[in-house]
């Protein structure tokens, strides 16, 4: 119990500047969480899965303090099926707090492509996705965080449908 207290105060403690993301800052993220497809394609055979269990890798690339670049590759496993999401988009991050949070917005475009594992036909989704989060950062390179994310955009193959979906995320990041 004491060790966990240390860790609090220290963790609570850390300096304003090691979370501070500068201009040219790089940082990779992992990520594990779930996604929830609540408006999906329900044609027998042919059907999204409800869920899917998600981890996640992502890259940001910081233009200002507050604005980067990202992109993030987070695959997912559900019942006989497997989707391969793509992000490319931007995040803002709020600047100038006095403790080691970040928060953050994202916007990003996907493209899915849905592997079922079986022999139902391929998914292929296009959509935008949001996402609101924050990063604690535990030392200067080193951060922990959660991020839940709705996106939404039409289902391409097999046919013509609407899907939207909410994730949440838990992860880490390192910067350098």
């Amino acid at each position: 119990m004491r060790l966990v207290a240390a860790s609090l105060l220290f963790l609570i403690g850390a300096p304003a500047a090691a979370y501070r993301v500068e201009a040219g800052d790089q940082m990779v993220h992992a990520s594990a969480g779930g996604t929830f497809n609540f408006v999906r394609h329900r044609l027998v055979t042919r059907e999204t899965p409800p869920s899917l269990l998600t981890v996640g890798l992502g890259y940001d690339y910081a233009l200002t303090s507050s604005l980067s670049l990202l992109a993030e590759l987070q695959p997912g496993l559900g019942d006989r099926y497997l989707g391969l999401p793509l992000a490319a988009g931007v995040r803002y991050r709020v600047p100038g707090l006095a403790a080691p949070l970040s928060p953050y917005a994202t916007l990003a475009a996907t493209a899915t492509l849905g592997l079922p594992l079986g022999p139902p036909p391929l998914h292929v989704n296009v959509g935008v996705r949001a996402a609101l989060g924050v990063e604690y950062f535990v030392s200067n390179a080193f951060a922990v965080g959660a991020e839940f994310a709705l996106g939404s955009g039409p289902l391409l193959l097999p046919e013509f449908d609407l899907e939207s979906r909410a994730d949440l995320m838990l992860g880490c990041g390192y910067r350098f």
